[in-house]
């Protein structure tokens, strides 16, 4: 794949994390994550699939639960928990991934 293709789809990324964070703004009408409320923690599975359909929602979930759990002292901030979020599903993925190579093996 090309640098360029590849910065593309990056920057597309980035502008469906933003789309996600305005849409969360727009539906709570706030500025914090509350993960932990069984309505939230759906929307947020749900448009996060809707946007990213190459995670599984059981991976979605994970990922969800597990930067909510990170963020449990602190005010979780819109961005920083959309942030977050992206990295969690990026390293399951890749973790995902090893494991398939391990098991084909």
């Amino acid at each position: 794949m090309e640098v360029v293709q590849m910065k593309q789809i990056e920057n597309q990324s980035l502008f469906n994390w933003k789309t996600l964070e305005e849409q969360h703004k727009n539906t709570f009408k706030r500025e914090y994550v509350a993960c932990h409320e069984p309505h939230e923690f759906k929307w947020i599975t749900e448009n996060v699939q809707a946007v990213f359909p190459q995670f599984r929602k059981s991976l979605v979930e994970r990922a969800i639960e597990e930067v909510c759990h990170e963020m449990k002292h602190t005010p979780r901030k819109r961005h920083e928990f959309f942030e977050r979020l992206q990295v969690a599903l990026e390293t399951q993925k890749l973790t995902t991934k090893e494991a398939l190579k391990k098991v084909s093996k």
